[in-house]
């Protein structure tokens, strides 16, 4: 089978974004694999205990309960399930991420924009039963990657990231966001801005993130990242289209 793996798995996906799902259905799915995607950590632990996967593909950061919290109840059940491998997927690769992620009890981890080719070589390797170190390849274009990948079936979910990122914009603009709220629209920002391979925004994201993890208050952090964000998005959209065509989903 292609990109090293052995033999169709079956796999959990959870993430709370719907291109990010999509993305990862089409992906896995073009080569034979078996694909079940929930949206949260609390979905992900019910699926494992009541059908069997060979794999768990897990965001970090999700709402209600995330995939560390997710991770931590799953090594803690009583039977095969708490031994079943767990791959972080993650937006924003931290260094304390990555600590985060390996002291919750994941396996290892891939970084958004995910390649196809080191996501299944990695899923070989961890099902077979030794460790795989953390997977840090990034495609040098992810657009061209995932069109040369899905073909057409990539314009929608191309067209998706770009609509998620805006609705991040739009809710950053209103009036009284808190710390908690701010984190939570980067992540969605971050895995968006990594599928789409735009570094200016991605490093918008993670100064903001970086700068809200060192303790700055929402408000200073929002007053640079709302006005980098009015700058980059315009611009970002309009080479999309301009490499893609325009969305079949008016705006």
């Amino acid at each position: 089978m292609a990109g090293g793996a052995v033999r169709p798995l079956r796999l959990l996906v959870a993430d709370d974004i719907a291109p990010n799902r999509l993305l990862m259905r089409a992906l896995l799915g073009a080569a034979g694999h078996e694909v079940t995607v929930v949206t949260d950590g609390a979905e992900a632990l019910a699926a494992v205990q009541s059908q069997p996967f060979d794999a768990v593909l897990m965001d970090v950061r999700m709402p209600g309960m995330d995939g560390l919290e997710a991770t931590r109840r799953l090594r803690a059940l009583p039977g095969p399930e708490a031994r079943l491998p767990v791959i972080a997927v993650t937006a924003s690769a931290l260094p304390e991420e990555i600590a985060e992620c390996r002291a919750a009890g994941m396996d290892t981890h891939v970084a958004k924009p995910v390649d196809r080719a080191v996501l299944l070589a990695l899923l070989a390797r961890i099902t077979a039963g030794p460790e795989a170190p953390p997977a840090e390849a990034v495609p040098p274009d992810p657009v061209a990657a995932l069109r040369a990948e899905l073909g057409e079936a990539a314009l929608p979910l191309l067209h998706g990231f770009m609509d998620e990122l805006d609705e991040v914009a739009a809710a950053l603009e209103v009036p009284g966001v808190s710390g908690q709220i701010l984190n939570a629209l980067i992540h969605r920002g971050q895995g968006a801005a990594a599928s789409l391979g735009d570094r200016p925004v991605i490093a918008a994201l993670e100064a903001a993130q970086r700068r809200l993890r060192e303790g700055e208050a929402a408000p200073a952090v929002l007053a640079g990242l709302r006005p980098a964000l009015r700058a980059e998005l315009p611009r970002l959209r309009a080479a999309l289209e301009k490499a893609l065509g325009p969305s079949a989903v008016a705006k």
